[in-house]
């Protein structure tokens, strides 16, 4: 099952998408007046990270709670 994880930019969340149908499966907020650039997925598949260019944090997405489970500032132009 093939999932695809978009950022809904300064919606600050982010969406997984079912590629089979292309609907939002699943929506998870990110919060803190983001936009959320350059996600990666784990090997696993629970986590996924990505950098918020408004804050400049890298930021840790658990997948399977559906929450943002850290923020860690990256410096200036935090980008992947």
């Amino acid at each position: 099952e093939k999932k695809l994880l978009i950022s809904l930019g300064d919606a600050e969340k982010v969406a997984i998408i079912d590629r089979g149908t292309w609907t939002i499966e699943r929506e998870i907020v990110t919060g803190n007046k983001g936009y959320i650039n350059d996600l990666v997925i784990n090997d696993s598949g629970a986590l996924a990270y990505g950098v918020d260019v408004a804050t400049q944090e890298l930021v840790t997405i658990d997948l399977v709670k559906g929450e943002v489970s850290s923020r860690v500032k990256a410096g200036r132009q935090p980008y992947a």
